[in-house]
């Protein structure tokens, strides 16, 4: 379907009639012609769907005082688009489960909770590496979210099911790699 999908839609077949069609032929080509059109408008409409397989992941791991706690292959929000659609929607996160925001500069940004259906647990990474805060977020449908913010400025946000950093023992100071696989 990827390689469909990069089609240039001045690549789809040219539908044209013809007056001069004995009227048997001319309705056998409409028949064509419609489903010809069903097909194409099939494939632009699920072009038109994002492949979240595309999205660039990770596996994020923990070192924490006492073990190793590693997440699943995590996607990860890098444009501003990414990062304000978030978990947004999502109704179920698998145990290991989330999503890593990434900046390429030290931010401040807050995050909310808007239309997000699932607590959330967050996880704020500095620049070094390191956990500099941990917030639990509880889900909100108003225009008037809670806001989410770090003691600190961080370059990656962590994004899990409520409670998992907690249960894997992740605390401030810790360190934390992204990993390819």
């Amino acid at each position: 379907m990827e390689v469909l999908c990069r089609l240039s839609y001045s690549s789809a077949p040219t539908m044209i009639a013809t007056v001069t069609q004995p009227a048997d032929q001319r309705a056998t080509m409409d028949g064509v012609r419609r489903a010809l059109l069903a097909a194409v408008l099939a494939l632009v409409t699920a072009c038109g769907h994002h492949d979240s397989s595309a999205q660039p992941s990770t596996v994020v791991v923990f070192h924490t005082s006492q073990l190793t706690a590693r997440t699943a292959r995590l996607p990860i929000a890098e444009t501003d688009a990414q990062k304000a659609k978030g978990l947004m929607g999502v109704t179920h996160l698998a145990p290991d489960a989330g999503m890593v925001f990434l900046w390429t500069q030290p931010t401040t940004a807050r995050f909310w909770m808007k239309d997000t259906l699932i607590p959330l647990s967050i996880a704020f990474i500095d620049a070094g590496d390191r956990v500099v805060d941990l917030r639990d977020m509880r889900p909100c449908r108003s225009d008037s979210c809670n806001q989410y913010g770090a003691r600190a400025p961080y370059t990656i946000a962590i994004e899990m099911n409520l409670g998992w950093f907690e249960n894997h023992g992740v605390q401030r100071g810790d360190r934390v790699e992204l990993r390819n696989g």
